[in-house]
């Protein structure tokens, strides 16, 4: 009897020799209900420009109002960065599967591959990824690998009748509904259609330390502050599957380009969730060291300046949005090259 890691290997392969990235556009999703999974999960085929061939599971209600803020924002007048941008997607709690070069493989990967005696040439290698808030892509427990085989094992049964077009992916009622596939009571998997939830993704805002707050705005130096947080794509740890992504929170001087001060936060010692509400005083901790309170904060980020809005409440000034300023990203630029080259 095949494996069940064994079966997921059979499933990818079959999914690669279909490309169903051929036709089907990653917005167009299709709901996925597994009797593992708490809520409803969305798949994505994505490879339609030819790079990036992979299909996404994105699990749960978050994730899809993630994505849903990527690709609605220009027609919500809403302008992300890129800092933005690769938060949403790398924060979305998903599963993967994605084919490439053999390079671009873990030892992990290889050595999963040759167990199972796999043999592939070209850019059709498979890996398997989990990815969850702050941490970096790692590999899929037994109940991943259960869903993720029943996720592709769906796409390989719709993507042909979509391509032939014997069913739309969506369609237009009362409200826009798509897709779906689910699991009866019979064991046997069968379409249904959803109510497709089109609500994008609010980026949080956290209160901060009061005490702290007057603290810093009795301080007799004011300046105008330019603040970048952001989430650095390089995994750190010494072991794949235990890695994490640092987060730089980096204040500068606006007038003379000098850093005010840098702080580097990881889930390792928090939540994700507890690591943004601790932005604000943290922010607050380095502009007492330097000795300076804010006359007005910059940002290129969307997220930050949803972010820090409860502290600027509290100071009692505005932060402006920009979408470039020169002198944070020559900083930010400086200390990314620095933390990528050397040891942490």
């Amino acid at each position: 009897m095949s494996s069940p890691l064994a079966t997921l290997y059979d499933r990818a392969d079959a999914l690669c020799n279909l490309a169903p990235w051929g036709w089907m556009k990653e917005v167009e999703l299709l709901a996925f209900r597994h009797p593992a999974l708490p809520e409803l999960a969305y798949l994505s085929v994505m490879g339609a420009q030819g790079d990036h061939r992979c299909l996404a599971v994105y699990l749960g209600e978050e994730s899809l109002h993630r994505i849903n803020l990527i690709h609605e924002a220009p027609y919500l007048g809403i302008d992300l960065d890129a800092d933005d941008q690769v938060g949403l997607i790398l924060e979305s709690r998903q599963l993967q599967v994605s084919f490439s070069s053999r390079a671009q493989l873990e030892k992990y990967d290889l050595d999963q591959i040759k167990s199972l005696d796999r043999k592939y040439r070209g850019k059709v290698w498979p890996q398997f990824r989990s990815m969850r808030p702050g941490r970096a892509a790692g590999p899929l427990d037994d109940v991943e690998i259960e869903v993720l085989t029943a996720a592709i094992t769906q796409v390989l049964d719709v993507a042909p009748r979509i391509s032939a077009g014997l069913v739309t992916d969506s369609r237009r009622t009362p409200r826009f509904q798509i897709l779906g596939r689910e699991q009866g009571p019979d064991g046997q998997w069968r379409d249904f259609w959803h109510n497709f939830d089109d609500t994008e993704y609010v980026f949080p805002t956290t209160g901060c330390d009061p005490e702290l707050a007057r603290e810093v705005a009795r301080l007799r130096t004011s300046v105008d502050v330019q603040v970048a947080f952001t989430l650095l794509p390089t995994p750190v740890g010494p072991r794949f599957g235990e890695q994490s992504y640092p987060y730089i929170l980096m204040a500068v001087d606006s007038k003379s380009g000098t850093v005010m001060g840098v702080e580097v936060l990881s889930v390792e010692t928090c939540t994700h969730e507890a690591l943004l509400a601790a932005v604000p005083d943290v922010l607050l901790r380095l502009l007492k060291k330097a000795g300076a309170r804010p006359a007005l904060i910059r940002t290129t980020s969307y997220r930050t300046a949803s972010l820090l809005a409860g502290l600027a409440k509290e100071l009692n000034i505005a932060i402006h949005r920009e979408r470039e300023i020169p002198e944070l990203e020559a900083a930010l630029h400086s200390l990314r090259g620095m933390m990528m080259r050397g040891p942490m």
